[in-house]
């Protein structure tokens, strides 16, 4: 669980390291030509993606969704 600034931006920077990996990942899927894969490719880097992420900040998804639907038009997450 984050408790300090410093974990936060700690969190906050992996996280960025993170989806620069994954959007070269998503990159390189983009290049072989074959109808759907960048499709299927890019779905499925996300939805670990945001796992991931939820995952290092701390963030359950029973708490996600719990939160007020206003909150959740920022938030996405899978359910």
């Amino acid at each position: 669980m984050i408790e300090t600034r410093q974990q936060l931006d700690e969190a906050r920077e992996a996280c960025r390291k993170m989806v620069t990996k994954r959007a070269a990942l998503s990159a390189r899927a983009s290049v072989i030509p074959l109808p759907g894969l960048d499709i299927g490719t890019d779905v499925s880097i996300l939805l670990a993606l945001l796992s991931a992420i939820n995952e290092r900040f701390g963030l359950s998804e029973q708490q996600l969704a719990q939160l007020h639907p206003n909150r959740k038009k920022y938030i996405f997450y899978r359910h």
